[in-house]
Formats: structure tokens, sequence, C-alpha cells
């Protein structure tokens, strides 16, 4: 909770902190309605605002960080309009009736799943892509266990980077288009070691951020999900998801390992977007991701069924 350390209840240095918070976030819903955010990163704005070090280095970045799973310096490449946009479209630019979160009852597989039970084609399960060659009349798409499979129509659902590798003829307007975007490499944890969590339990929440001490400014922050809060877990020991923590779990807590990326968001990637959806129907070849929107799988999901829409298939 807000007070979960209780010396902050008599700290005046902590209330300043707060009144800070404040101003930023009047300040920030203010300059969105007025428009004069276009051409600022977001380490720009708070330079102009002239916000401390502490407001931003204690609430800004872990939280932004977070969202975005990227180290705490690159947040503040983020273009200043689209962040704060997100952030009032979220509930994040108010300091009351903030919205409540919901997440999806199973996890995001559920939804998976019910996509393959629906799906009317064939699925090719541990099938890795190498490689998209596009003719006149057909696509091929190579496959590293075997032949080329020929379709009349691919879509690319993959990461932007990743789409512009898989591509044996990229044409001019997809490698403007793709070639901006970078990802940032997330190494995920799924343990039991709750000793990764605040050491005050009344701390604990769904997002934890934590820096270790003396830890340089770009590495990632590191970052551990509440899995019992996120998912409604009746479980009796604490599962955590942590994100690129320097130093390893609890010997025999580790469950899982697996490496994730992320969009970085910048002015040359963010100025692509409005043109991404350009890129569909050229060549037998449409594209969708999470980077058509600010990186979630909702944004993905949205741009998928866009073009599902456009190939006449019923959702």
């Amino acid at each position: 909770g807000l007070f979960a350390q209780r010396r902050n209840l008599v700290s005046p240095n902590f209330f300043r902190f707060l009144l800070e918070i404040a101003r930023f976030c009047k300040n920030s819903r203010e300059e969105l309605a007025a428009g004069e955010l276009e051409e600022l990163t977001l380490g720009e704005y708070l330079q102009r605002g002239r916000y401390s070090p502490f407001m931003i280095d204690n609430y800004l970045v872990p939280m932004a960080a977070a969202i975005w799973s990227t180290p705490a310096l690159k947040i503040f490449d983020f273009p200043a309009g689209p962040f704060l946009h997100f952030f009032r479209n979220h509930g994040l630019l108010s300091l009351r009736n903030r919205p409540s979160w919901r997440t999806v009852v199973g996890g995001s597989h559920s939804y998976v799943k019910a996509f393959a039970a629906d799906f009317r084609g064939e699925i090719h399960l541990q099938a890795g892509v190498e490689a998209v060659e596009r003719d006149s009349d057909h696509v091929r798409v190579h496959l590293a266990d075997g032949e080329p499979k020929r379709f009349d129509q691919v879509v690319v659902a993959t990461h932007a980077d990743q789409a512009l590798r898989l591509l044996r003829d990229p044409t001019d307007m997809e490698e403007r288009l793709l070639s901006p975007w970078q990802y940032q490499l997330n190494r995920t944890v799924l343990h039991t070691d709750a000793s990764v969590l605040p050491k005050e339990r009344r701390a604990w929440s769904a997002w934890n951020f934590t820096r270790e001490a003396g830890a340089d400014e770009e590495q990632p922050v590191y970052v551990t999900y509440d899995m019992n809060r996120l998912q409604g877990l009746a479980a009796k020991q604490e599962y955590c998801v942590t994100l690129n923590r320097p130093t390893p779990c609890a010997v025999g807590s580790v469950i899982a390992e697996m490496d994730y990326h992320h969009p970085l968001y910048s002015f040359a990637s963010m100025a692509t977007q409005s043109q991404l959806s350009e890129l569909n129907g050229r060549q037998r070849t449409w594209f969708c991701g999470s980077y058509f929107g600010y990186g979630f799988h909702e944004d993905a999901v949205r741009s998928g069924a866009a073009v599902a829409e456009a190939l006449g298939v019923p959702l």
C-alpha cells in the first residue's frame, strides 16, 4: 500500500513526493489537451517540467519500465505524447477513481486455446518458419523441419524485426516501415522464491519493481509479477514471474525460464504506425502484431482481427 513503510506517515519528503506526482498528473492532462507534446521525448518533457530525479526514479520510471519491460534510460526516448496518452487512457494520470483491472481466467493461453478450437485450417506445431518467399500467384513458407509449403496468402504475425528477417525479398516499403523497430530481450523466470518480493508483505502488489543497489541504469528493471494476485490462484505458496533479475532465484524454486522480446518505442518506430496497414495485401502478404499499437496482447489481437476482416474471414 501507499504507506507500507510506516515511516512515510511522518515523512515530509514523502508528502512532497506525492504532491509532485499530483503536479505531474495535472500538468500532463492539460498539456495533452493543448497538443503541446508532439516533438518532445519523455526525457525532454520531464526536463522542461523541472520534475525532481526522486519522483522520476521512484515513480514514473519504475511504472513505465515495468509496463513496457524496458531499461530505465530507454524510457526517456519514448515520445512524450503517445506515452502520456497511454497513461491517460489507462487512468494513470488520475489519483482518484482509477479503473479496476481484470485478468483473463486461466491466463493468456486460454484465448490461444479458444482460437485453436475454432480454427478451420491445419495447425502445425513445433514447425519453425525460416523464410517466406513470394511469387505472383502463390507464397512459399519454408519450415525448419521439412519441405516448403505453398499458400495463396501469408499473414506474418510476429514482431516487426522478425517479420523483416523472414522475408526473402522485402520491398523498399517493407524495409522502410519494419526496420526502425528494435526489441528488448527480457529474461523471464517462473518461480516460487518469495524473497524477490518487497520485504514488507503489505507492500506486495500484482506488479513489483526493484532495482538492486548500485545497478546500472542501462540494465533492465527487475520486475516481479505476483501470479497469485494476477490470476487469482488459491495456492499456499507464492508463484512469481520475474524479469531480468541480475542474481539467480533460490535453489529449487525455479519452475521454468523463458526469453521474451518487447518493442522499444521511439519517434522513428512510432512514425511508421500510421502507414503499417498500407503493407497489407501487397504481394499476397499481410502483417499484424503488437507493434501496430502499444506493444500489448490487445494491440496484436486488434491488428490480427483487422487482417482477418480484410481477408473476409468471419470472427
